[in-house]
Parts: structure tokens; C-alpha cells; sequence
């Protein structure tokens, strides 16, 4: 089978062909996407194993306009809509996927209540997981999902999401729960449904270590621009040279109690208020070693505001931010 037998009008679900087509693959292709097809795949595009291969997408689009792919629907979805991401990535090594265009089934992308439908919200646009290393997504943009634009786990890594533009989705921008060496790079994510960058392990045995966030455009979200919740380990963690059109707040805490370690933020710039009853845009619980300098993160003015706050912290070293409409940088 060649690519260019694949109905590529949008017209027929070409997710069985789709997967077919990959499956057959040696390590070492090259893929080249019809230019600007459209091609609809209502079930997920999965890539098993997959060694040393490209797909250059040429702004090709994959596309449903099925919320849930297997028949069932958004009152009643079943168990399995939940995780039917768009294109998954498992066991896979030394991928790149380049300009390629995914739009998902949810008219309601975005930062309304109706965005987020917790049967459907494991519809993740790109979904790199199970020991996957050496997976780069680059200059791709992934719309109107009921998931996240992007997510690493289950023990993933090398993971680079390069020039990700996403829009109108109904959970987070992008996730890692249990992955290592993750680059998120000159991305453009706006119209969030929860949280911009969320680094969550779902257990103690996750780990999320080595993360860089660095030089990306985000636009508004619903709560929190970069959240370390969960429990297990977040370490590692260097957030730089971004530019938030929204409120930049960061919240770092182990539900579990694990200690954290080694949080950087430098010249990170923000053009909206946070503003909260606790007094911190950035609060860090149990964290071992937190830098951040060179920011510019507007504060409500009024509301006593400082830039971070901390709680069982140690080694921490602010020096060099500015706070416009806050009174200070570490709140005592």
C-alpha cells in the first residue's frame, strides 16, 4: 500500500488503512503526507514500535468530527471514548512528526464549562507513552480536542514538542506524568480549558524530572499556568524566557508529601494580574532548591501580592524580579 492510495479528501474513516500503512513500515522510513490532505480517522492512529522514522505531514490534517469513535455518544460515551487519542505514540523510538495538523470533535474548545467532559478527556492530540524515547513533534498544531495538545507518560523520554501550535482545547495544554527529559520549545498554546503546562505524576512510582519550558507564546487558560500537583517527584524543572498573556500563576505541591527539587524560572514575562487570597502568584510546598530571577509578573494591584511564596522550603534564591502592582518577592 502507498500513502497516496489513502483516501485523503476526508470523506472515509482512513484510521484502519492509516494503521495498516504505519504498522507496515521498516525502521528508517520516511513518510511524506499528502500536501494539505484531510484525513479523516475517527478511531486512533497508533504507531507500535516504530523505530528511526519521519512523517512529514506537509499541513496535512487528521481529523474526526466523531466525539467518540466507536459508535456511542457524548450523553453515554463508553469507557474506551475516554482514551481515544488522536495519534499515540507506544514503544516507539526516534520519531519526528513534522507540520502536521490534528482537529478533534469538540465544538466547545476552550475556556467555557461546556470545553470540559471528564468521559472524554483523555482525547489527547498527540500521546506519547509506554517507554517511548526520542519522540519529536515540530511544528504541528493540534485544535478543538477534548484532551490536552500534548502528553508524555508512562515512563517516556526525550520528548520535544517544538513550535506546537494548539487552540481550543478541553484540558490541559500539554502533559507530563511519568516521563523524563521533556522539551516543550517556542510553542503557542492558548484557549485552554485547565492548565497550560501540567506536570502531574498520577502515583508515587511517577516520576517527572528534566522538563524545559522555554521561549513559548501562552494565551488564556482557565486555572493555572504551569501546576505541579499529583504526587512523586517533579524535579529538574527549568521554566524560561516565556511570554504569558494571561495570569502566571505556578503552583508546586506533592499531594503525597514527596519532596521536590531543583525548580528554575528566569525571564519569564506576564501581561495579566494574578491575584489570590494567599498572597503569591508562585507558591512552592516541600521544594529543595528554587531559583528565579529576571521575571516581570504583573500582580494585582491592592491585594498585597508578592511574586512567590513558600511553605518547607530550603535553598531558595529570588533575586532581580519585577512585580508591578505586587509589594514584594518572597512573601515572609
Amino acid at each position: 500500500m502507498d500513502i497516496k492510495d489513502i483516501d485523503s479528501t476526508g470523506v472515509t474513516n482512513v484510521s484502519a488503512q492509516l494503521n495498516s500503512y504505519f504498522a507496515s513500515l521498516p525502521s528508517g522510513s520516511i513518510v511524506d503526507l499528502v500536501s494539505g490532505g484531510l484525513y479523516r480517522c475517527d478511531q486512533t492512529i497508533t504507531l507500535t514500535k516504530r523505530f528511526d522514522l519521519i512523517i512529514r505531514g506537509n499541513e496535512a490534517t487528521i481529523l474526526t468530527n466523531d466525539p467518540t469513535g466507536d459508535g456511542t455518544t457524548v450523553a453515554a460515551p463508553s469507557k474506551k471514548a475516554r482514551s481515544r487519542a488522536h495519534l499515540r505514540f507506544s514503544g516507539c523510538q526516534n520519531v519526528t512528526v513534522d507540520n502536521l495538523f490534528i482537529r478533534g470533535a469538540n465544538p466547545f474548545g476552550g475556556l467555557g464549562d461546556s470545553a470540559y467532559n471528564s468521559a472524554l478527556e483523555g482525547q489527547h492530540g498527540f500521546h506519547v507513552v509506554d517507554l517511548s524515547n526520542g519522540v519529536t513533534i515540530s511544528d504541528c498544531r493540534v485544535t478543538d480536542v477534548y484532551g490536552d495538545f500534548g502528553y508524555a507518560g508512562k515512563r517516556a523520554a526525550n520528548v520535544a514538542f517544538l513550535s506546537l501550535y494548539g487552540r481550543r482545547n478541553g484540558r490541559q495544554g500539554i502533559s507530563v506524568t511519568d516521563a523524563d527529559d521533556v522539551s516543550i520549545i517556542e510553542c503557542d498554546l492558548s484557549d485552554m480549558r485547565r492548565t497550560a503546562i501540567d506536570l502531574e505524576p498520577n502515583t508515587t512510582k511517577n516520576i517527572v524530572q528534566r522538563v524545559t519550558i522555554q521561549r513559548n507564546h501562552f494565551g488564556p487558560n482557565r486555572l493555572t499556568w504551569v501546576s505541579a500537583g499529583g504526587k512523586g517527584h517533579v524535579n529538574d524543572i527549568l521554566v524560561s524566557d516565556n511570554i504569558v498573556d494571561a495570569p502566571a500563576n505556578v503552583y508546586v505541591k506533592a499531594g503525597d508529601g514527596t519532596r521536590r527539587s531543583n525548580w528554575t524560572l528566569v525571564n519569564n514575562t506576564s501581561t495579566h494580574n494574578v491575584g489570590n487570597p494567599q498572597g503569591a502568584a508562585w507558591k512552592f510546598t516541600a521544594v529543595d532548591g528554587i531559583s528565579a530571577h529576571g521575571n516581570n509578573i504583573m500582580l494585582q494591584p491592592n491585594r498585597n501580592m508578592y511574586l512567590i511564596g513558600v511553605t518547607d522550603c530550603t535553598s531558595v534564591d529570588v533575586w532581580g524580579n519585577l512585580t508591578p502592582g505586587g509589594i514584594g518577592q518572597v512573601k515572609p
